[in-house]
């Protein structure tokens, strides 16, 4: 008698015991990935409904069964046509066959070397669910700010609880678009993002900016090397097409690993160039999340901006045997006349604007570029544009070069200077 007792007794502490664990996992994942409970509040008053049809699948899970976390509960809910008592039913029963869609005739055709190819056009409904602002104007609007300072391997990061602190990586600052009837340049990234298919090209433009608070960072302990910056595109470029992450506690490193979050790939892509971002990562333990909030503060990186200045800005185009073709940047809200050396100068007279004797003029209008030729010069490795401005009576000339001119990555390094008179 006394051993039934204590062995319903036991059997009682279990059953609490266990309740209270699988109560305390639930919790975990509500909280999943802002952790105060402010946070929790305001998700869950933003998507309300969605949040209590989410604890209800959570609830319903059976013992011994992992859950996935409300940002994956809603990522996919968002890519079918499901209410959402027959999608928590799916979601029990069948959690297979709510893998994103996908279809190897799209993949490949994002995979195109066509420079066309690589601009993707989609419904902004379909493709809703990160970054938000993608595709919602149709083609990317640039008037705002001075894109032409970014660089290959520059990390974008919308900053905003709504977006997650998604990330991206901008893989070509001035990708040429040749057809949608609107023939430029956009900013170029690639990202993974919850929906067909995860791993996509994207693009960086004015709305994305302001609407989800966007901050660039950058790689500050020096200059990315041509090899490096290989690296990191060649890894991204593989990427492409392939799922989008749903187990955010498991870290993928690999080239070969079929799926991705966000800010797993932004980190892989940097790691596989020998970068490591996060110096609390380790590649052999999942058991830390890497976060956009952790990618947007790292000691590694610095912030760049692309706030209008006052001084000209060049974009390599590219080179044709001795001669380089670039692009450049009018920031003012009016039209320029801008002299600039058709050869190669030293950086000193860049600087100074002396001995510059192959010197010619073209007028460029407002926030708009006009492209220029310029020929190598020996041993001189410098290019260099200015214009004049009277400010209250006074002229200033205001002086623009850059060196480092590279093919490969597309890098140069600008310098800005002014004189008097």
């Amino acid at each position: 008698m006394k051993l039934g007792a204590i062995f319903l007794t036991l059997i009682t502490i279990f059953c609490v015991s266990n309740d209270n664990f699988a109560n305390d996992y639930r919790d975990d994942l509500y909280y999943h990935f802002h952790e105060s409970k402010e946070n929790y509040e305001e998700i869950s008053l933003k998507d309300s409904v969605l949040f209590h049809y989410y604890k209800e699948y959570v609830n319903g899970i059976n013992s011994g069964e992992k859950a996935i976390n409300f940002i994956d509960y809603k990522s996919i809910y968002e890519c079918h046509d499901l209410d959402l008592m027959s999608y928590n039913h799916e979601l029990v029963n069948n959690f297979d066959s709510l893998k994103f869609p996908n279809t190897n005739g799209e993949i490949e055709n994002m995979r195109s070397s066509e420079p066309a190819d690589k601009y993707m056009l989609g419904t902004y409904n379909y493709y809703s669910i990160f970054p938000y602002s993608l595709f919602k104007n149709g083609l990317p609007f640039m008037q705002g700010y001075n894109y032409s300072s970014l660089r290959v391997g520059d990390i974008l990061i919308e900053n905003t609880i709504d977006c997650f602190y998604h990330c991206a990586v901008i893989i070509d600052p001035a990708h040429q678009m040749t057809n949608y009837g609107n023939d430029g340049l956009f900013v170029q990234t690639i990202e993974a993002v919850g929906c067909n298919p995860g791993v996509q090209y994207g693009y960086l433009d004015d709305q994305r900016i302001v609407d989800h608070n966007v901050v660039l960072r950058r790689y500050k302990s020096r200059l990315l090397t041509s090899n490096e910056i290989n690296l990191i595109v060649d890894f991204l470029d593989n990427q492409v097409g392939k799922d989008y992450d749903l187990h955010i506690t498991y870290l993928n490193t690999q080239i070969t690993s079929s799926s991705w979050y966000c800010t797993e790939l932004v980190w892989a892509a940097y790691y596989y160039a020998d970068i490591n971002l996060l110096n609390f990562v380790d590649p052999n333990d999942a058991s830390l999340p890497i976060t956009g909030e952790s990618i947007r503060d790292s000691h590694k990186l610095k912030q760049t901006t692309l706030d209008r200045d006052k001084y000209l800005t060049f974009v390599i185009l590219g080179k044709n045997w001795n001669r380089w073709k670039i692009r450049i940047f009018n920031p003012r809200n009016f039209c320029v006349s801008v002299e600039y050396n058709t050869k190669m100068c030293f950086n000193n007279d860049a600087h100074n604007w002396q001995n510059l004797n192959n010197l010619a003029v073209i007028l460029i209008n407002y926030y708009s570029y006009a492209d220029i030729s310029i020929s190598e010069n020996w041993f001189a490795t410098t290019i260099t544009a200015s214009y004049v401005y009277n400010n209250y009576g006074q002229n200033i000339r205001l002086i623009s070069y850059a060196d480092e001119l590279n093919t490969n990555g597309y890098l140069l390094e600008h310098f800005n200077y002014l004189i008097l008179g």
